[in-house]
């Protein structure tokens, strides 16, 4: 595949000016300014036109999308991490009604980054350690917006259930969304509620 060997000064600066926003014209002009639209449209073709500069295009392009492609990876990701965050994951054991919660060192990555905060309250009888997780609900906000989910409610529901979490009409009669987390140990049927998508 092509690199930058055999391309000219124009060649070179008219790619990276493509790239931009792949017009063949506006491109040209901002490598040759006051070129009429006309002529930058003719001068563009003869240099798309040419192997080798369209074989560097073509590599810049794909470079660019597989970053894209690494950069939304790993922000669905962590987003994924938010959305399921809970407080499980740092809990070793409960007993006699008192949370024991697991060493530092214990923690993986991954459950620190679920962490909002870790603090800690003194009484006059003891010392009590206090942990908080991040809000789960804007990175599934934010989840169901970058899959393009955010018109169908049906599939965000599904989402959230994947998550943990059902949503349902508020059972206080008004009419607003509630988010509930599902037990785990809880044996129930399977929520099948669905809703017609927006048009």
């Amino acid at each position: 595949m092509y690199g930058q060997t055999g391309l000219n000064r124009v060649e070179k600066i008219f790619i990276q000016e493509y790239i931009i926003d792949q017009h063949p014209a506006r491109a040209y002009q901002r490598v040759n300014p006051g070129t009429t639209l006309t002529s930058a449209n003719t001068a563009a073709k003869k240099l798309l036109a040419k192997p080798e500069v369209k074989a560097r295009i073509e590599l810049l392009l794909y470079e660019r999308q597989r970053k894209h492609q690494r950069v939304m990876e790993t922000t669905i990701e962590r987003l994924n991490l938010l959305a399921g965050a809970n407080v499980r994951s740092v809990i070793s054991d409960i007993e006699n009604g008192v949370v024991k919660l697991k060493n530092y060192e214990d923690l993986t990555e991954d459950d620190l980054y679920t962490i909002k905060k870790i603090y800690q309250k003194t009484t006059a009888k003891e010392t009590t350690t206090h942990i908080e997780m991040k809000d789960t609900i804007p990175a599934l906000k934010e989840i169901t917006e970058i899959l393009g989910l955010k018109m169908d409610l049906n599939q965000v529901m599904n989402v959230l259930r994947r998550h943990g979490y059902n949503l349902k009409i508020d059972p206080t009669g008004n009419e607003k969304w509630a988010l509930e987390e599902i037990d785990p140990n809880a044996i129930a049927e399977p929520d099948t509620t669905t809703f017609d998508a927006e048009e």
